[in-house]
């Protein structure tokens, strides 16, 4: 809200909206990644060291990032690979196949590129569902 009060700006959150009696507020109690697999707190003590800047030296301010050869893919279709594995899919997976398939990248380009590939890997039509704001380049 341009130039509003305070309280419409109050008035206008999602707590103080008709849908919020229908809203119902859940808490995440467990980290579903870690489950005892020794990979995935191997990566989850990387990731805080990482994050706690423990790769930085205190005197200088710089600093590497060492990361483990279980991460490092060589190309593209090595990393495709890791995600969606060798076999020829034959039909559309589940959409809880994709849940623990994520990829991120800096650029949006890139995500566009490796979307665009990774597609082409699964049968049936491709179809968009772009956000309400999302520019759509065609």
């Amino acid at each position: 809200m341009v130039h509003g009060l305070r309280e419409d700006t109050i008035l206008a959150t999602v707590q103080r909206s008709q849908l919020w009696t229908n809203v119902s507020v859940l808490h995440l109690t467990v980290n579903m990644w870690l489950n005892n697999n020794p990979l995935s707190e191997e990566f989850a003590k990387w990731l805080l060291d990482v994050g706690r800047g423990a790769t930085v030296d205190a005197n200088t301010g710089c600093g590497s990032i060492s990361i483990p050869q279980t991460m490092i893919c060589a190309n593209q279709d090595d990393l495709i690979r890791s995600l969606y594995g060798t076999s020829q899919h034959t039909s559309i997976p589940a959409p809880q196949y994709f849940y623990s398939r994520v990829l991120l990248t800096p650029l949006n380009d890139d995500v566009c590129k490796l979307n665009a590939h990774i597609l082409r890997l699964f049968p049936g039509d491709v179809h968009a569902f772009p956000s309400a704001d999302t520019q759509v380049i065609e």
